[in-house]
């Protein structure tokens, strides 16, 4: 059992407990690999590219990224189960400045 004080994720994740590694192309090609990343990463999960509530979500993380890498030294990652070019079309259309991962198979959402 976890303490009474240490904050839980949804997943059994202790807050500072490392997520399981994954490998995957974000919206440019490049392959992001989560234990290559050595700060705090927020992960978040969205159904689909552009649809009306996805893109809610990914604006707002966007209006908060650079609070988030000064306040936390985090990094965030957005990811869904569409291709790179679905990817690469979303992040240009809302100018994201954080990377958003091709997890076509959905074994990374399953692994969380």
């Amino acid at each position: 059992p976890v303490p009474a004080s240490v904050k839980v994720s949804q997943l059994n994740l202790s807050v500072g407990e490392a997520a399981p590694d994954f490998a995957l192309k974000d919206q440019n090609g490049k392959t992001v690999k989560r234990s290559s990343i050595k700060k705090p990463l927020v992960v978040y999960f969205y159904p689909a590219d552009a649809t009306p509530g996805c893109t809610v979500q990914a604006n707002n993380f966007n209006e908060q990224i650079k609070d988030i890498r000064k306040t936390y030294g985090a990094d965030v990652v957005g990811i869904s189960g569409q291709d790179v070019e679905s990817k690469q079309e979303f992040a240009r259309d809302l100018g994201l400045n954080f990377s958003i991962l091709a997890d076509e198979d959905d074994e990374v959402r399953a692994a969380f």
